[in-house]
């Protein structure tokens, strides 16, 4: 079906480095995206519908500059937020 609509969108299922359009891909991006926006994976893998953590940080495909941003968020112990 998602094949399909992408052809009649004049989109390619497969692009060029061999990466697919598929639900699968969806589900990575929901993934990343959720916790990209500050979500932690307990609270996305409900909607992702995975029953292990683990198969949720799978799907997360986080790069350096989100784990940088991570870090730079958090506070020493003892401070003060504000």
């Amino acid at each position: 079906m998602m094949r399909e609509d992408l052809e009649a969108a004049g989109l390619p299922y497969q692009d060029e480095i061999g990466e697919f359009a598929d639900f699968q891909a969806l589900r990575h991006t929901f993934v990343t995206k959720a916790c990209d926006s500050g979500a932690d994976a307990p609270t996305v893998m409900k909607p992702a519908r995975h029953k292990d953590i683990k198969t949720t940080m799978r799907y997360t495909h986080q790069d350096e500059s989100a784990q940088i941003a991570a870090i730079r968020a958090m506070k020493p112990p003892g401070k003060k937020s504000g």
